[in-house]
């Protein structure tokens, strides 16, 4: 396949940006993707499987105060282990903020779900991609991504030679 070049930070806002005005729950699955890639070091193929139930909380008490934060368990398929990751609020830009992009995606997806559900999963277009039939690692997630990739790019490119940005 064609390889692509890596993303500025103003791309990745750019297509950030046009995810969530097209405002719907693909739209804020690849949002959250996006975003989930980038905290977990590009491992779309470990965080495609990601559940509701592999997020949790933490605190960290330092000399001023505690302070809670997300943590996520990552299953990295292909050494069958479990890496916790924790997640802070990005600093300086809402639209490639975790936070955001998960609460975004849990509105929009409408999520009605039992907290004992250990089926709920976040990403339901790209997880499926990760195994064959007979239940092995077989990733088909970046192929995937990348589909959705180029229709958000190209619809940021439409977005803004259109001039509405």
């Amino acid at each position: 396949g064609e390889e692509k070049e890596t993303a500025t930070e103003a791309d990745r806002i750019s297509l950030a940006t046009v995810c969530m005005v097209a405002g719907t729950a693909d739209a804020a699955e690849m949002l959250h993707m996006m975003s989930t890639s980038t905290q977990h070091a590009g491992r779309g193929s470990d965080i495609a499987t990601s559940k509701l139930l592999d997020i949790m909380t933490e605190a960290k008490t330092d000399s001023f105060a505690t302070n809670r934060y997300l943590l996520q368990n990552v299953n990295r398929h292909k050494t069958q282990t479990v890496g916790k990751h924790r997640i802070f609020p990005h600093r300086c830009h809402m639209e490639l903020d975790y936070y955001f992009s998960l609460a975004l995606l849990l509105v929009l997806r409408d999520y009605d779900y039992d907290v004992n559900d250990t089926s709920v999963t976040l990403f339901p277009h790209f997880a499926p991609k990760m195994f064959n039939k007979q239940g092995n690692v077989e990733s088909n997630v970046s192929s995937a991504f990348n589909a959705w990739l180029d229709f958000y790019w190209q619809m940021m490119l439409d977005y803004i030679n259109g001039g509405l940005c």
